[in-house]
């Protein structure tokens, strides 16, 4: 991990962000106290970065155990916590959620939701929660099996409740944090290693009504019209004969940014369904919205840009893994970015404004593709690497020198 921490480092080094900490937190969240985390990422731009200053390279080493809590459980926890005015406000197993007095761990409340337990049949890793989101008195949480709730931030009890799942035959889940966006909370969904057609969905922050809807990849044409307007384009990246009857997956289970500056909500979409394409969509194409970073219009929910990272996904390579949003200086000019490094091993750096590539380099080593052109914006694909389906391949995507090898689909 340092070795990949220091080869980040020095990589967005050429890109030339801005002195004196400008970044992220000084660009999207210069007013924010040092004290809270308002959001997940720390910051309106998802920065990680702590604004803390009585914690130092002098002191570190005298640095103990301030206060644990219990949460009754020995089931994954993945939640990053959000701290709002001395409130530290959490989630848990399946959404569990809770408020803690952040200086001394007294627990303030604690919610519980009732949870349909038959949704583990269909859970891909554990009962996992992501965590929260804060806005207007209110702390948002999606339980696993996909029901919405907002909480009153002073005492958890429920303000309202809303279905974030289209159909509970199929194996959708919920395991990622909500997004604030404006006047919605933004979820997406998990799901697409069995029976899912991703999407996510926008709910209204006072009444929890469905503001919008985007769906990450088309329905099946011969049902007609696409059920959202921005699928006309995407259908054509699809064989006709696909396997609609599976979904095609793109679940976007986590990764979901607003750009306030911009106004639009940047998802990463997930991997396909299955995860062979020909067993997907069996004459190949790029299949959009599949491994992309979508970018909405937050009070519409319309496509306003977007970019494949692996046309053509064969291998599971998810692009929910967390964004950073700040300012560049590219190529001599200003410019805001996002900067994502998704689970194909690149690292890209897009203009959020219109979704343009200006920056893509490997940051770990890969063989699925050589490099991406930096014209077109895509992957030089390696033949060695992208098609198992006549025998087993090494495919190389991982820190650490990981491979995945990959069989045959029978």
């Amino acid at each position: 991990m340092r070795r990949l921490a220091v080869a980040l480092s020095l990589w967005l080094a050429a890109c030339a962000p801005a002195p004196s900490g400008a970044g992220a937190g000084a660009d999207k969240a210069e007013h924010v106290n040092g004290d809270d985390w308002p959001v997940t990422g720390g910051d309106a731009g998802k920065s990680y970065h702590s604004r803390l200053v009585d914690i130092a390279p002098a002191n570190v080493t005298t640095l103990g155990l301030a206060w644990s809590a219990e949460l009754g459980t020995n089931r994954v926890l993945e939640a990053t916590p959000v701290v709002i005015g001395g409130v530290m406000y959490t989630s848990g197993v399946a959404g569990r959620a809770y408020a803690f007095d952040a200086a001394t761990g007294k627990q303030l409340w604690r919610f519980e939701p009732r949870v349909d337990m038959q949704v583990n049949r269909t859970v891909c890793c554990d009962m996992a929660n992501r965590g929260v989101a804060v806005a207007r008195g209110k702390v948002f949480v999606s339980a696993l099996d996909g029901w919405m709730y907002a909480l009153d931030a002073r005492t958890g009890e429920v303000v309202w409740k809303t279905d974030a799942v289209v159909d509970r035959q199929r194996g959708y889940s919920s395991t990622g944090a909500p997004e604030v966006a404006g006047d919605v909370v933004v979820i997406g969904n998990a799901g697409a290693e069995y029976d899912v057609r991703g999407y996510v969905s926008a709910f209204d922050l006072d009444t929890g009504e469905l503001k919008w809807r985007f769906w990450v990849v088309p329905r099946d044409p011969r049902l007609g019209p696409q059920d959202h307007p921005d699928l006309e384009r995407a259908i054509a990246t699809w064989d006709p004969d696909s396997r609609w009857d599976v979904g095609g997956g793109g679940a976007p289970w986590d990764a979901i940014s607003y750009d306030a500056e911009t106004g639009l909500v940047l998802i990463g979409t997930g991997n396909g369904g299955p995860y062979h394409t020909i067993k997907r969509s069996p004459k190949g194409g790029d299949q959009l919205y599949l491994a992309s970073i979508v970018a909405l219009d937050a009070k519409s929910g319309r496509l306003r840009w977007f970019y494949q990272e692996t046309p053509n996904d064969n291998w599971d390579f998810t692009s929910t893994q967390p964004m950073i949003l700040t300012h560049l200086t590219i190529d001599g000019e200003r410019r805001p970015v996002v900067i994502h490094a998704p689970k194909n091993g690149f690292l890209y750096v897009l203009d959020r404004r219109d979704g343009e590539l200006l920056r893509a380099n490997a940051i770990v080593r890969t063989n699925w593709a050589t490099a991406v052109n930096a014209t077109t914006g895509r992957p030089a694909m390696n033949p060695e690497a992208s098609d198992y389906g006549q025998g087993p391949k090494i495919v190389l995507s991982l820190a650490l020198g990981i491979a995945l090898v990959w069989l045959p689909w029978g």
